[in-house]
């Protein structure tokens, strides 16, 4: 007898859904039945005549003698589904598993981080701190400062500027006038490496013959590996009259005519020979000279000495005192109207100490043996310290003065950076400390490596850096 399945009507009052549907006992082994094993998974089908596309919640198989099918019906919806299970699979995919959005993004972040890594190391830094030694003494006395300068003198060198300024006044009169040009000259040795001392008078000739006189003895040094020796002095025209306002020229020194020196020893204008004048010019009152005089050297002045600093060679330094600044006035020119012209020249020259070469002068003479040998050594606060000639007369372009020297000098011990550097390239860090201590003008040194897990120095000058604690200091 044919058996069939019975539709069950829920009642109406009942909210959910038929839960279960026995099957007869002889359909139980046949090929009808809704499990079917395959390959080792069993998959649970149930085939309704339409298919919806909206997820419904599965259910856990029955695990007892018979194999159940389990429907779900919603009652807001008479859609039909396919609902498909696979127990071997959801016993498989119980552990933790990553989707294939959430393997990009860890992907991409290892990559992020090896990116990261392969950057700080290519930009490795060591950084060091270094503190030089110092010292602080008070310094009093004298040295003898000379452009040849011996060992136990101080060398300078002399820098010299020139400049004019002009006023035009009312005249008061006439009057006869005689003047001889002037001018500057370099005196020049390429003789041999030792001074030569030249007479006041001593004449210089240039190309037409002209003759110029110096007014006071001056010693021109000896040459050096750099080249002649060299000082620079006024020279004063033989003769009155405009004769002698020449420009730029070469000076020979006829005292020397059938001597070697005579080839040797030459001159060479600084500036041009001016102020010769023979004739009337007109006059000026007392009161508006004087005047007129005062107002022009306050203007040379002012600009001189605010020129000269730009002037000073770099590594060297200027004290206030160590200059000179001569005045000189030249013919005044006749204007219509009753009016003239004063003009003033005035000639500065300083003597100028390399800070070096003075720094380690005084630390030979104020420091101990002990605390000084030699090193180079240099004084930070060498403008703070007040030296001046001893001679308020001083002339720079003499090329020698006694000097004071007076205050608190700040001994700074200067070190090679670039050897220090040399000796750390590639070394571990655990040599840092052995390495700075074969350094003697060295304090203390502190060590900063970057990335942070380094343990070697880099291998190139340029990533290496110092920071110098004293010279970072006002």
């Amino acid at each position: 007898m044919k058996k069939s399945f019975d539709d069950i009507v829920p009642k109406a009052n009942h909210k959910k859904g038929i839960r279960s549907i026995p099957v007869p006992s002889h359909y139980e082994d046949t090929e009808s039945v809704s499990d079917v094993a395959q390959g080792g998974h069993v998959h649970t089908e149930i085939r309704h005549e339409q298919t919806h596309t909206e997820p419904v919640h599965k259910r856990a198989p029955q695990t007892n003698h018979h194999n159940h099918s389990e429907v779900d019906e919603d009652e807001e919806s008479d859609d039909e589904e396919v609902v498909e299970h696979h127990p071997h699979h959801a016993k498989q995919g119980s552990g933790f598993a990553l989707s294939k959005k959430q393997l990009i993004i860890a992907g991409s972040a290892i990559g992020i981080v090896a990116l990261g890594l392969l950057v700080a190391n290519a930009f490795e830094q060591a950084t060091l701190i270094v503190t030089p030694k110092t010292a602080s003494i008070a310094v009093n006395g004298e040295f003898q400062g000379n452009k040849s300068a011996s060992a136990l003198e101080v060398p300078f060198e002399v820098v010299t500027l020139t400049d004019t300024e002009n006023v035009v006044v009312r005249s008061n009169g006439e009057k006869q006038v005689e003047e001889k040009a002037s001018g500057k000259i370099a005196i020049f040795n390429a003789q041999s490496t030792a001074p030569q001392k030249l007479i006041a008078n001593t004449r210089f000739e240039d190309s037409d013959g002209l003759i110029f006189r110096i007014k006071d003895s001056v010693t021109v040094p000896g040459k050096t590996t750099k080249g002649p020796g060299r000082v620079d002095v006024t020279v004063y025209a033989d003769q009155i009259g405009n004769k002698y306002n020449i420009g730029l020229s070469d000076f020979t020194i006829p005292g020397f005519k059938g001597d070697p020196r005579y080839k040797t020893f030459y001159g060479r204008s600084v500036t041009a020979m001016v102020g010769g004048f023979s004739g009337v010019q007109k006059m000026v009152s007392d009161e508006d000279k004087a005047k007129a005089d005062s107002d022009m050297k306050a203007a040379l002045s002012t600009r001189l000495l605010k020129s000269v600093q730009s002037k000073v060679p770099s590594g060297y330094v200027l004290f206030d005192k160590a200059l000179r600044i001569d005045y000189k006035e030249l013919p005044s020119e006749n204007l219509d109207a009753g009016q003239v012209r004063l003009t003033y020249q005035a000639d500065l020259s300083a003597a100028v100490f390399k800070t070096s070469v003075l720094s380690s002068y005084l630390a030979r003479q104020y420091l101990s043996p002990s605390e000084y040998a030699g090193e180079a050594i240099e004084i930070k606060n060498m403008t703070d310290l007040k030296v001046e000639p001893v001679d308020s007369n001083f002339k720079p372009l003499s090329g020698s003065g006694k000097f004071s020297v007076s205050g608190t000098a700040q001994f700074v011990w200067v070190f090679d950076g670039v050897s220090i550097k040399q000796s750390l390239l590639g070394k571990n860090k655990d040599t840092f400390s052995s390495i700075i201590a074969g350094y003697k003008t060295i304090e203390r040194a502190d060590l900063r490596l970057s990335p942070f897990w380094k343990s070697n120095f880099p291998k190139t000058l340029e990533d290496i850096t110092i920071e110098n604690t004293v010279s970072n200091k006002d």
